[in-house]
């Protein structure tokens, strides 16, 4: 048995692969079988089949699962909320009345948000 080649995809990470068809140079198109043809990666697939020539159709699913989704929306919601209570109107008009001197919000995401997230990033060979 030959090693397999890895196939890294564009949009990663995949969730699931749904098939791998082949078209050989010569000959009819046919779908490779999971776990037996190849096998499903964080970021690809290990490829034990393919010659040179052929080419080889990838229909997958990618993106982050959604456990995950309501973490990243709570986090761009929190930032959004920061944004708008400094350029607000009424808040604006109420920190210019008070004297308190009232320092605005920091903007953006926090450093501290951004390092909760950091293991979600996407890290791909080039």
């Amino acid at each position: 048995m030959r090693p397999p080649q890895t196939v890294y995809f564009k949009n990663s990470p995949v969730i699931s692969v749904d098939s791998i068809t082949v078209k050989p140079q010569y000959g009819d198109e046919f779908e490779l079988v999971q776990e037996q043809d190849y096998v499903v990666r964080k970021f690809g697939v290990d490829l034990y089949y393919g010659y040179a020539n052929d080419l080889i159709t990838y229909t997958y699913t990618a993106g982050l699962a959604g456990e995950n989704i309501k973490m990243f929306k709570l986090m761009i919601l929190r930032a959004a909320t920061r944004e708008m209570q400094n350029m607000h109107d009424d808040v604006v008009g109420v920190k210019d009345l008070n004297t308190r001197n009232v320092a605005p919000l920091e903007v953006g995401f926090l450093e501290k948000e951004l390092m909760a997230v950091k293991r979600y990033r996407r890290r791909r060979i080039a």
